[in-house]
């Protein structure tokens, strides 16, 4: 499980990712901006995964104030939520990822390391 100061990610043992708390920059990876968790029936099955593309194997997430990146086994990175300052690692500061349904799983970009 990590924490951020707006969320949290917690990784199954299966290699399912899912993220809940503030969502207000898509930091969850669900494809809106609606917070998950704070609500009856949104946690456990209910909780959506977040969708990093097929075939994408997290080894290890990081979590930010308003953003995540994920390390998959072959050492490729995806990140996504807020990309003030650089944040997302892909030269946008304006740009957020993860908030909108067409920004998920396989258009996810990996970041250029």
């Amino acid at each position: 499980v990590w924490g951020a100061r707006q969320g949290t990610c917690a990784l199954s043992v299966g290699g399912v990712l899912k993220c809940f708390g503030l969502n207000t920059s898509g930091q969850l990876l669900v494809g809106s901006t609606t917070n998950r968790g704070d609500g009856a029936g949104e946690m456990g099955d209910s909780l959506l995964a977040a969708n990093m593309g097929s075939g994408f194997g997290v080894s290890a997430i990081s979590t930010g104030y308003y953003n995540s990146c994920v390390l998959t086994s072959t050492k490729r990175i995806k990140c996504w939520g807020i990309a003030t300052n650089g944040a997302l690692l892909n030269a946008s500061t304006t740009a957020n990822l993860g908030d909108v349904a067409g920004e998920l799983g396989d258009s996810l970009p990996f970041v250029n390391h």
